[in-house]
């Protein structure tokens, strides 16, 4: 009995500690997903007032994806970077760009063309 309260204690607080930490930390966790048939280069950025915050490019190959995480000092609306052959374009990771926590998942076949968006912020 006592080990499997152990586990359970393991198995709950580890989720829970990570979610703490990025709402104190106000953390953004985007993912970007690739369905096209060329690479992209993306990152997550914040632009207030003139100012500008993001994270380092990553190129998403076709069929794969990347993890962006961002612990931003301005408090502004996110948006997703891309940029390929057709251009630049920014994208809404979710409803509430503004949030203190987010965590989205997005896909992509393109810049272009936004195939699925989800995920939750707080």
């Amino acid at each position: 009995m006592k080990t499997v309260l152990i586990a359970l204690a393991v198995v709950f607080t580890i989720p829970l500690l990570t979610f703490a930490t990025l709402y104190l930390r106000a953390g953004k966790v985007v993912i970007v997903h690739n369905e096209g048939k060329a690479s992209f280069e993306t990152s997550t950025m914040i632009e207030v007032d003139g100012y500008m915050e993001k994270t380092e490019s990553r190129v998403v190959q076709p069929k794969d994806y990347v993890w962006l995480f961002f612990y931003p000092t301005l408090k502004g609306p996110v948006r997703i970077r891309c940029v390929d052959g057709s251009g630049l374009a920014l994208i809404s990771p979710g409803p509430d760009d503004r949030a203190r926590m987010l965590y989205s998942n997005i896909t992509l076949d393109g810049c272009r063309n936004l195939v699925k968006r989800a995920g939750v912020a707080f």
